[in-house]
């Protein structure tokens, strides 16, 4: 070819084109002997055969390479390859369709790849070429010929697919020059679909798709009707993936023009190339299977990476067209797949051309065209979820819908999570926000509103944005229904219920804590976390309020009566002035709407006051728990089928009046507040008649505790909304109380915080919560509410003593009864050291005896035996044995039910009490509580908390010791949830710098606490509650060593910690020696002036040798505090520990005296702890602290030159530092006095020595 193309030209052009035709048939001859003598050379061959045809088409001036192509052709090609069988036996047909069946692959790959170049004088040859071989008639022909190619080796594909796809396609130059770098990088240039193909009539698209439905789907995949009708072989199989992944448009590498990549459009993907049949058998049964017996598929490794190949290639053809509609084509087939595809099969296909990865909090650009996308996607689904439902009949299944629904909600959550790192983010915000209240809208016309009646006009009157979006949505889903079987199921609008109200939560959340980006952007100044948080939800209910002035009716609208049973006992006090039915409820929540518009409006006005600032962030705060209130009366409705038993909402009613109370006392909570700090005197008799931040805590108390704040399965995450809201109002009605207070005055009173404590299982009654008598009153309530409690089982005893005297039920329930005594009997035996007066342990401790009625089987058998023995008079009925079984199984039965509902009781209240720490949390974590707070009641918190706390580890550990699952996970969040406050937030506070509502009986107080917390730390029964024991004795201490310079305020806990001491070191007790270690570490100044003596006493009154050691070893905790000096009562600590220097050196001569404290463990300790006092020693220094020093010296001295061997090496160790230091001491010592000796005859010299000596007098005096 480069001959002819270099050729003279003129009259030797025929010879030269006669040369180059004999050598290239001479070749031409070679390569077909060669392609007929072996079965496996004939792929090789067909190869070289088909780039020898294309060089000379390509490389020799048109006419001549024409020629010489032609002669080939038709002299060796056709004869030899084409008019021949696959097995070279001669054809004595021409026809096409008839060769097309006895081909071979590599005979049609040739075939082919001549009929692809035919143009200008080409465009006829010789039959059997004179007609296409590749055509939509011939293809099921050929179909056996092209499935054998499947013994190829992915990823390589057999010869003739890639001259199917050149004949098919053409290539895009242009395509490539618009490609990014990275597509280019990745391989292959772009080839689209011919427009007409250069043989025959059939155009290219309906080859490619007679090709995929007859090749790929029948023959490959064995699906006919989109159903499978046999097995497909593996090997089928994988070339069928590896022709779809081509087709999808991942680059390969083709053996006749080098890399590809086919771009398809997006309708013949979706239609054609990429058919739900198609990716049922190929991808989704192939990667799933095996999953139930853990042996997966062997084609599952190809699927999987064909996917992930497939989505990236998507991803980057989206990127270079700029445009979503390709991703919609492969998204729309997926679902109708499986809505649960990605779930199912555990890739992430679905989520990868969606551009939604795994962690949607990682910072990414967005491109337009990804926005593009994710619009049209909800859309998709919304549209879709519109049109099962409708199609639904009333038996039918909701899982389809569910899992579309689920799939609304997921990606939703996760854009509303994503962020935006490019130049300009505010377009994306934008479309965070419309999207998530797009998807909320639907969310809550689907699940809450029957739209039937919803008209067009309502639309136009409506001036709000959000109100014209739910109304549209209302009439898309009115036209839905009147085309459809109607409605929404019930099952169906339960679960959309369910992710509205998760979907709120999260969206609420995002814009509350979320970065205000937007605001901070632009010139306006960012607005506060409860305004953005109450503008969210104003938003949802504005548009609950459109949507029923359009026309559209809720589900289980409630209707409130005022002459109800349920408001007899009290409620028409909460509904005073009020009107009746579901009117009064709105009239409520504009007046709180009408408090946030004038707080906000006067806070704009005066921005520098802070009494006002503080009543905007209350009213903005409980205006978004009262609005989270009210959505929580959305309802989904019933079903017509459904037993009212069987409703899980059944119940609602009452939950509506109780919502309605709620938020009515919220209201009236906030008129109080904002009648406070005014400028008028009806306001301050009003504060003092009444605490607002009382009846606060009580509410919020009371929602954290309600059924509302646990939920149920149509309210999906709406707890955490309301935490969310009550968070915000608690922490603005602690800031406006904060505002309120002075020294003599606050809010924050004791029976605000005997609710905190109550709310959490504590005893709050010492905390001056009720009087003497209102405290019998409760206590009578609280009797009469156990004997209604009880009253079941009260009238199970007195059935059972009416039977005691019939003979057999009587004994057999006299043996339950003796048993459950005995074990109640042993229960307070073992709670008798208990003087908690904790509810929660009380209650438990109740639970428990029911509990632990265990029946004794064989002994109530055998008494049932034995009274079946029993004469039986004439006249009355035989006992029939069998009915013994019987009655102990339905004995036994009681007992299980009511050890399980004992149980779920336990579980309920610890889940309440777990909810209602976060008010207490909220108010130990403020910022600056000292205004707020008082010293004493802060103090007086700690007792109630520590048994609190103790009765629930003790619950806790029962339920280990049983292997009880039920409740244990909430007490034990409860239990370290209680940890944390006591250890971590109570630790925090500073108490010294609070006042005290009685100073003057503040000292008393703090004894008594201390001393509990003592008795406490002895029945601690773990190391964890012996911490939080000495953490509220740090929090008494620290709270003192502010107070005075004297240190006298201290001297009744000083008794208290001495005591202790002694009661550790002489009588057996639970008291741990962290309880002291932890107190020398964190209050080392307070606590090494009150644990010295009682220490060094405990060195040689201790009841054992290892409580010596002990001693030893807190003196050395004692001793080598070094930031004691930074300390106020510093003076007082040292002088201190100068008086106590003579005993503690007795002390250390009397250890190193006692043959008992000379093993090397002992020994060491001692050391270790003479080291540290010496090193901590200062002047001044007596006389006869060098004679105890000396002693001291000569005794390790008299030790290193023992017997005693081991303690020798001991003492040999550590002498010589020791020895050094005593040295130093002796000097000072000596030094010291020859000064002494000296400054006398200075002094007489001028009469400035003398003022400054009488100045250091007065020191010394």
């Amino acid at each position: 070819a480069t001959y002819v193309d270099e050729g003279a030209g003129g009259a030797d052009d025929a010879a030269t084109e006669k040369e180059v035709a004999a050598v290239a048939s001479l070749l031409t001859m070679d390569l077909v002997d060669l392609f007929w003598q072996k079965r496996v050379m004939r792929e090789p061959a067909a190869h070289a055969i088909i780039t020898l045809l294309i060089s000379i088409l390509k490389g020799c001036k048109t006419s001549d390479g024409e020629a010489v192509f032609a002669t080939i052709v038709k002299t060796i090609i056709i004869p030899k390859m084409l008019l021949v069988d696959s097995s070279r036996n001669p054809v004595d047909s021409r026809d096409v369709s008839t060769l097309s069946q006895v081909y071979c692959a590599e005979q049609i790959a040739i075939a082919i790849s001549i009929q692809t170049n035919l143009s200008g004088s080409m465009s006829t040859f010789p039959q059997p070429l004179d007609e296409p071989i590749l055509s939509v008639a011939n293809l099921p022909r050929m179909a056996s010929a092209l499935e054998s190619t499947s013994t190829v080796m992915q990823p390589r594909a057999h010869l003739v697919w890639d001259t199917v796809w050149a004949f098919l396609m053409e290539h895009n130059v242009a395509g490539d020059n618009n490609a990014t770098n990275r597509t280019a990088t990745a391989g292959g240039g772009q080839w689209v679909l011919r427009d007409d193909v250069s043989i025959g009539e059939d155009g290219a698209a309906k080859i490619l798709e007679a090709l995929v439905t007859t090749i790929i789907e029948k023959h490959l995949l064995a699906i006919e009707n989109g159903s499978q009708t046999s097995k497909s072989t593996h090997n089928r199989c994988s070339l069928a993936i590896g022709l779809i992944r081509s087709l999808c448009g991942v680059a390969f590498s083709s053996s006749i023009v080098g890399m590809m990549r086919l771009k398809l459009d997006a309708d013949i993907i979706e239609g054609t190339v990429f058919k739900s049949s198609i990716i049922k058998r190929a991808f989704f049964d192939i990667i799933r299977s095996g999953q139930k017996n853990k042996i997966p598929h062997m084609l599952k490794p190809m699927a999987v990476n064909a996917l992930q190949t497939i989505a990236l290639a998507v991803n980057q053809r989206m990127e270079d067209d700029v445009s979503s509609t390709l991703g919609l084509a492969f998204v729309r087939p997926v679902l109708s797949c499986d809505v649960r595809f990605d779930a199912i099969t555990k890739t992430s296909f679905v989520t990868g051309i969606l551009g939604l990865t795994s962690s949607p909090a990682k910072k990414r650009n967005i491109e337009d065209h990804q926005i593009e996308l994710w619009t049209a996607y909800t859309s998709l689904l919304q549209s879709t979820i519109l049109e099962k439902s409708c199609a639904l009949q009333k038996d039918d299944s909701t899982a389809e819908v569910s899992g579309y629904v689920e799939l609304l909600y997921k990606t939703t959550k996760q854009i509303l999570h994503m962020s935006d790192t490019s130049s300009s983010p505010e377009k994306f915000h934008e479309f965070q926000d419309s999207i998530c209240k797009s998807t909320q809208t639907f969310f809550m016309v689907a699940a809450f509103f029957d739209c039937t009646n919803v008209t067009k006009k309502a639309a136009q009157k409506l001036k709000s944005k959000e109100g014209q979006i739910a109304i549209q949505t209302a009439r898309s889903l009115a036209k839905a229904s009147k085309n459809g079987n109607g409605c929404f199921q019930h099952a169906l609008r339960s679960t959309i219920s369910a992710k509205f109200f998760s979907l709120l939560s999260e969206h609420v959340h995002h814009v509350t804590y979320g970065a205000n980006r937007l605001l901070s952007a632009s010139s306006v100044s960012p607005s506060s976390k409860e305004t953005r948080m109450y503008d969210a939800l104003s938003v949802v209910v504005e548009s609950t309020k459109a949507l029923q002035e359009a026309g559209a009716v809720r589900y289980s609208i409630p209707q409130y009566d005022d002459d109800d049973d349920d408001n007899e006992d009290g409620d028409d006090e909460n509904s005073e002035g009020m009107d009746t039915g579901s009117s009064s409820l709105e009239d409520i929540i504009e007046g709180i709407q009408g408090h946030v518009k004038e707080t906000t409006a006067a806070a704009e006005a005066s921005s520098s006051s802070e009494l006002i600032s503080a009543k905007k962030r209350l009213a903005t705060g409980l205006g978004s728990l009262a609005l989270a209130l009210y959505l929580h009366q959305l309802k989904s409705g019933t079903a017509e089928d459904m037993v009212d038993e069987d409703d899980p909402d059944a119940s609602d009613e009452d939950d509506d009046s109780e919502i309605k109370n709620a938020i009515q006392n919220l209201k009236a909570i906030l008129d109080h507040f904002l009648t406070m700090g005014n400028d008028d005197g009806d306001s301050d008799s009003n504060a003092e008649a009444s605490n607002p931040l009382l009846g606060l805590a009580e509410s919020c108390a009371n929602i954290l505790s309600s059924p509302l704040s646990t939920g149920n399965s149509t309210r999906g995450a709406s707890p955490k909304l309301l935490r969310e809201a009550i968070k915000m109002t608690w922490v603005g009605g602690l800031g406006l109380a904060h505002t309120l207070a002075s020294s003599s005055k606050t809010l924050f009173d004791a029976e605000v915080v005997g609710i905190l404590l109550e709310a959490i299982g504590a005893d709050g009654s010492g905390m001056g919560l009720h009087s003497d008598e209102e405290d019998g009153e409760e206590m009578d309530v609280d009797e009469e509410e156990d004997d209604d409690e009880n009253s079941d089982d009260d009238d199970d005893d007195d059935d059972e003593s009416a039977a005691s005297e019939q003979g057999i039920f009587g004994r057999a329930t006299g043996v339950i009864g003796q048993d459950s005594d005995d074990e109640d009997d042993n229960n307070n035996d073992d709670n008798d050291d208990d003087t908690t007066n904790n509810k929660t342990a009380k209650t438990s401790g109740e639970n428990d005896s029911d509990s632990n009625v265990e029946l004794d089987s064989s002994n109530l058998q055998s008494m049932l035996e034995d009274d079946s023995d029993a004469d039986i008079d004439a006249g009355e009925l035989e006992h029939h044995e069998g009915a013994d079984a019987a009655l102990a199984k339905l004995i036994k039965l009681k007992q299980d039910m009511r050890k399980a509902g004992a149980q779920a009781r336990e579980m309920l209240e610890a889940s309440n009490q777990l909810r209602c720490t976060l008010l207490l949390e909220l108010a130990l974590n403020r910022s600056d509580p000292t205004k707020l707070f008082r010293k004493d009641l802060m103090v007086a918190m700690l007792v109630p908390l520590l048994k609190h706390r103790m009765g629930v580890e003790k619950s806790v550990s029962k339920l280990a010791d049983r292997n009880s699952k039920t409740g244990i996970g909430e007490k034990r969040s409860l239990l370290n949830r209680l940890t944390q406050l006591i250890k971590s937030d109570f630790g925090k506070l500073r108490l010294a710098t609070m006042t005290c509502s009685e100073p003057e009986k503040y000292p008393e107080l703090a004894k008594d606490v201390a001393t509990q917390l003592v008795e406490l730390a002895k029945k601690a029964e773990s190391k964890e509650h012996s911490m939080c024991c000495s953490s509220g004795l740090v929090s008494i201490l620290r709270s003192n060593s502010a107070a005075s310079t004297d240190g006298n305020e201290l001297a009744d806990i000083q008794d208290v910690l001495q005591n202790a001491v002694k009661e550790w070191s002489t009588i057996r007790s639970k008291l741990s020696t962290s309880l002291f270690e932890d107190l020398l570490g964190r209050v080392s100044g307070t606590s090494a002036r009150m644990l010295l003596h009682p220490l060094l006493a405990a060195t040689k009154d201790s009841r054992a040798s290892f409580l010596k050691i002990e001693s030893f070893r807190l003196l050395t905790v004692l001793f080598s505090q070094k930031h004691i000096e930074t300390e106020p009562d510093f003076e007082l600590t040292k002088k201190a520990l100068v008086e106590g220097r003579s005993t503690a050196m007795k002390a250390f001569s009397d250890a190193l005296a006692d043959e008992e404290m000379m093993k090397p463990k002992a020994l060491r300790v001692i050391l270790k702890a003479l080291d540290k006092f010496v090193a901590s020693m200062s002047a001044p220094y007596a006389e006869e602290n060098g004679k105890q020093l000396d002693a001291i010296l000569k005794s390790l001295k008299g030790i290193e030159a023992g017997d005693n061997n081991s303690a020798k090496q001991v003492v040999t160790k550590s002498i010589s530092a020791i020895d050094l230091k005593l040295i130093d001491v002796s000097a000072a010592l000596a030094e010291a006095k020859q000064k002494t000796l000296v400054t006398p005859k200075k002094s007489t010299k001028g009469s400035g020595r003398k003022s400054s000596s009488k100045k250091k007098k007065g020191k010394r005096r």
